[in-house]
């Protein structure tokens, strides 16, 4: 398995807001509302890869949302970044032999274990989380006795002091008028959905 490129630091932008790309070289990544790489490419003009109807309609069908992308005009830089995150993602529509399979990436365990691993880690983050809270508790209270500063060896705690507003019943109103008003263009059509994600949803026996 590839060493994992670094991705999320790339501009994004809705695939239908694609005229909105550079017409300069670069490398870029089409994704779906779960993040997943449906397709690499680098190119001379990023947006002029675009301009086909057939590509377009490739990404819609699969569920693409968004474009990632990073200009860089040195040609075999390109090809290498594009080559690593090939390599790391294995984007279907990358692969002439099964394009119709759905996005996965080789991290060495049978499907049964990346299950089982994941239901592992979710219960080790609420044990942990649970352990965080607990501890905060403490750690206000040690910051407060030291000006709200601390100090150790791997880090630099400092006290940070969030406010919570109440407002006036003529701003409530306002709300509550504006979230109805959401749920009914959402009913009548007037809102349009940008993009949707799928996500895991674990229920921890």
């Amino acid at each position: 398995m590839s060493a994992k490129p670094e991705i999320d630091r790339l501009t994004k932008v809705l695939l239908i807001e694609w005229r909105t790309l550079p017409n300069a070289g670069g490398i870029y990544l089409a994704i779906d509302g779960s993040e997943r790489v449906w397709y690499v490419e680098q190119a001379a003009d990023i947006q002029g890869r675009f301009q086909y109807r057939d590509r377009l309609l490739q990404f819609q069908d699969n569920g693409v949302t968004h474009i990632k992308w990073k200009e860089c005009e040195d040609v075999w830089e390109r090809q290498q970044v594009e080559q690593e995150l090939i390599a790391y993602y294995n984007p279907p529509l990358n692969d002439e032999h099964h394009p119709n399979r759905l996005p996965t990436i080789n991290l060495g365990l049978t499907p049964q274990q990346e299950i089982d691993r994941y239901v592992e880690i979710k219960q080790m983050l609420t044990m942990l989380n649970r352990e965080m809270n607990e501890l905060k508790y403490n750690i206000v209270s040690r910051l407060e006795y030291h000006d709200g500063k601390l100090e150790t060896a791997a880090a630099k705690i400092s006290l940070q002091r969030r406010k919570y507003w109440q407002y006036s019943p003529a701003v409530e109103e306002l709300k509550q008028q504006l979230a109805e008003l959401k749920k009914r263009e959402e009913k009548d059509g007037k809102a349009i959905c940008s993009h949707d994600s799928l996500y895991p949803v674990v229920r921890l026996l």
